[in-house]
């Protein structure tokens, strides 16, 4: 295993419903990654169409299989990476995908499994929900990738933390909110950064929060991506607000699994517990004429 492991937090304003330009701009990203030698490039959630897709989320859903994926497994011969797009199912749904290529493929897809439907998000409106959360091995480690309001939910930590995940990768196209006179800081930064520490240090693994800019239909996307390494109070980088462009940051992964190995929590860790409990609640649930005997 590699003792450390280089991330490039690749910030942009993807061009709404256009996919060539911001497969240039992906490109673009990969160069100016590479160059700093990192050995992975993190882009935000639906990268490669904007997130305000409403009417045009069919127009531009792709299959895994699609042509216009193809420059993306070419670019990850260079260097593995991340990317958000709209997958077209094989089931004819329509979903929040993100994927991981490494050496010229598709390695792995989640779909996101909250849609945030409330106040100014609409996503159960457009997009089918995802079924689970898996995590994967990669040249990177053995990740889980999460999207956005999938963290709001622990459930999918505990999921990563049994699927034995060492870094969790959240992608996201979050608004800048909580703006106040007695702060310059913004109320949604902070609490991003509240769950990135808690859950490093619950799951003893890095987290990596991949966030974009620009304004989109009048929504501000504030950017200041970061990663936490376990138990850090502080972060280790985050990129600047507002700005476009790479900014990169080692995790090391070696005081990570001496971290681990001197720490009994994961070993602890009883998923009968709480398969026995759910079993309950979930049979709780339903009406009484359908529970099972």
């Amino acid at each position: 295993m590699a003792e450390r492991l280089t991330l490039a937090l690749g910030q942009f304003s993807p061009v709404l419903g256009r996919i060539e330009p911001n497969l240039e701009r992906l490109w673009d990203l990969v160069d100016e990654a590479a160059a700093t030698g990192a050995d992975i490039l993190l882009t935000p959630e639906l990268g490669l169409t904007g997130y305000t897709l409403r009417d045009l989320v069919a127009e531009v859903a792709l299959n895994r299989t699609s042509p216009d994926l193809e420059p993306v497994a070419e670019l990850s011969r260079r260097l593995p990476l991340t990317l958000g797009f709209v997958e077209r199912g094989s089931d004819g749904q329509l979903y929040n995908a993100c994927g991981y290529w490494e050496e010229g493929r598709l390695v792995h897809l989640h779909r996101k499994v909250y849609l945030p439907t409330y106040g100014m998000f609409e996503e159960g409106r457009f997009f089918a929900r995802g079924d689970r959360v898996e995590a994967f091995d990669s040249a990177c480690g053995r990740l889980v990738i999460l999207n956005c309001e999938d963290i709001w939910h622990p459930s999918n930590a505990m999921l990563a933390q049994l699927g034995g995940a060492t870094g969790i990768i959240l992608m996201s196209a979050a608004p800048g909110r909580g703006v106040s006179g007695a702060t310059p800081v913004l109320g949604s930064r902070a609490a991003w950064h509240d769950i990135l520490r808690t859950f490093g240090r619950l799951l003893l693994c890095w987290t990596a929060w991949i966030n974009r800019v620009g304004f989109e239909d009048g929504i501000f996307f504030s950017g200041g991506s970061t990663v936490y390494a376990p138990y850090a109070e502080e972060p280790l980088v985050e990129a600047p607000m507002l700005a476009a462009g790479i900014t990169t940051v080692t995790v090391d992964l070696a005081e990570q699994a001496r971290l681990r190995a001197d720490n009994g929590q994961l070993r602890e860790e009883d998923p009968e517990i709480a398969r026995a409990r759910l079993e309950t609640l979930l049979a709780e649930r339903l009406p009484a004429g359908e529970r099972t005997p």
